[in-house]
C-alpha cells in the first residue's frame, strides 16, 4: 500500500512537471538563425518558446492585466548555465547605455514570462552595436505595478 502511494505520488509529480514544462514553438530555421545572431545565442543550444521577429508572429503574454509580446523568449546557455532568456531587439545603437523605458519594458516582459515559466530568467536588449544583459528585478516590477493607478488617472485626462 505504501509503495503504491509512493509510486502514484511520483507519477503525479512527473505529470505536473511534463505539463508545466515550456513547449517549443515551431520557428522556421532562418528565423532561428536571425534571432540567435541578434541576441548572440548559440543556435545548437537554444530552444524557442516564443518569437515575434523575422516574419514570425509571437503569442502574447499576460500578467496582472497587462499584455505584451516580447521579441524573443527562449531557453539557452548564457555564461555557462541554462536560463530562460527574454529578448527585445532595438533598432538603434546603445552606446552601452539603455534607456530607462527600454529596461522597464523588458522588466515587465520578464515578469510576464516568470509568471508562466520557472527557473532563472534574464533579459537581453539587442542593439545594432551589441547586446546588454538586464537582470530580472521583482522590486522594479512591483514598483511599476504600484504606480499603475496614478498612471491611469494621469492618462485619462487626455
Amino acid at each position: 500500500m505504501v509503495i503504491t502511494l509512493t509510486v502514484a505520488a511520483g507519477l503525479i509529480l512527473v505529470l505536473v512537471f511534463v505539463i508545466r514544462s515550456p513547449k517549443s514553438v515551431n520557428v522556421p530555421p532562418r528565423a532561428k538563425d536571425y534571432a540567435c545572431q541578434v541576441f548572440q545565442l548559440p543556435l545548437a543550444r537554444t530552444r524557442f518558446l516564443n518569437l515575434d521577429m523575422a516574419n514570425v508572429k509571437g503569442s502574447p503574454y499576460y500578467f496582472k492585466g497587462i499584455v505584451g509580446v516580447p521579441d524573443c523568449v527562449c531557453t539557452s546557455q548564457w555564461r555557462g548555465s541554462p536560463v530562460t532568456i527574454v529578448g527585445e531587439a532595438k533598432g538603434r545603437k546603445s552606446y552601452n547605455k539603455p534607456r530607462k523605458f527600454e529596461v522597464y519594458q523588458l522588466q515587465m516582459y520578464m515578469a510576464m514570462v516568470a509568471d508562466k515559466h520557472r527557473g532563472k530568467i534574464i533579459g537581453l536588449l539587442a542593439y545594432k552595436d551589441g547586446v546588454i544583459e538586464v537582470p530580472y528585478s521583482k522590486e522594479i516590477v512591483q514598483e511599476m505595478l504600484s504606480q499603475r493607478r496614478a498612471c491611469k488617472a494621469f492618462l485619462s485626462q487626455y
